[in-house]
C-alpha cells in the first residue's frame, strides 16, 4: 500500500535496490489459511537504510481470557474464614479481586504475581495494563490497589522478597466499572535485570472492599 514502505523499496524509483536482502516488519496473521505477515510497517535493507515505524517488541502480554488466570500465581497473605477467593476471573473483566462477601466487607490482602519475565535485553521498558474500581467509596486507591516489582521472589509468601512499588499514571475513579488504561508504568529503573516478577496487591477492611478488575497486560 502506499507509504514509507513502497516509497522506499520500490524498484522503479529505487533501480539500486535490485537483488539486495531486505527485513520487513508486520502483524502475523492467519493469510489465505496460513500463517503470514501482513500490514508491513517497516523496512530494512541490508546497507543499513530504513523507513516506516519500526514496531517495538513485547516483550510480556497477558490478556487474561478465557476464563484464565494464565501463568499468574495468586498468593493468598490474609484471607479470613468464609471467603474462598480474593482473586477469580471471567473472559469479559479479566482478574477481579474483592473481599465483599455475605454484605460484608473482610479484611484481606492477597497477591496476583506474574512468572518469571526476563528485561536483560532492554534499556527502556514500560508496561501498560487496562483496570477498573468500583466500590472505593471515597478511599484512595492507592491504599487498596498497588503494583510492585521484584528481581528476587520466586515462589511462597511475598515477604520472602524485596518489592518495590511502581508508579501506574492513572487510577480509574473507583465508582463504575468503566476500563481505562493505566498509562505508561516505567519499568526503566529495572531495565537489563534478568528476572522480575510484576504483582497486583489487593487489600481490603472492614470499611472498604473495593472490586478492582485487571486485563490486557503488556510489557514492551
Amino acid at each position: 500500500p502506499t507509504g514509507a514502505v513502497r516509497t522506499g523499496l520500490n524498484l522503479k524509483d529505487n533501480k539500486a535496490l535490485f537483488g539486495k536482502q531486505v527485513k520487513l516488519a508486520g502483524s502475523l496473521e492467519a493469510y489465505f489459511g496460513a500463517p503470514g505477515m501482513r500490514n508491513t510497517v517497516y523496512y530494512e535493507i541490508e546497507n543499513g537504510a530504513s523507513g516506516g515505524t519500526k514496531p517495538v517488541k513485547t516483550i510480556f502480554s497477558e490478556t487474561f481470557a478465557s476464563n484464565s488466570q494464565g501463568a499468574f500465581t495468586i498468593v493468598d497473605v490474609a484471607k479470613p474464614s468464609g471467603v474462598n477467593y480474593v482473586w477469580t476471573t471471567t473472559p469479559t473483566f479479566g482478574m477481579t479481586a474483592s473481599a465483599f462477601v455475605g454484605g460484608t466487607n473482610r479484611v484481606t490482602e492477597s497477591w496476583l504475581i506474574s512468572p518469571e519475565i526476563s528485561l536483560s535485553e532492554v534499556s527502556k521498558v514500560t508496561m501498560t495494563f487496562d483496570h477498573a474500581l468500583n466500590y472505593l467509596r471515597g478511599a484512595r486507591a492507592t491504599d487498596f490497589c498497588t503494583v510492585w516489582l521484584s528481581t528476587t521472589y520466586s515462589s511462597g509468601a511475598p515477604s520472602t522478597a524485596a518489592w518495590s512499588q511502581l508508579n501506574v499514571p492513572a487510577y480509574p475513579p473507583g465508582t463504575n466499572w468503566t476500563f481505562i488504561s493505566s498509562g505508561a508504568v516505567s519499568l526503566d529503573d529495572f531495565a537489563g535485570e534478568p528476572k522480575v516478577r510484576i504483582a497486583f496487591k489487593y487489600v481490603s477492611t472492614s470499611a472498604t472492599a473495593p472490586t478492582w478488575e485487571i486485563k490486557n497486560v503488556i510489557i514492551k
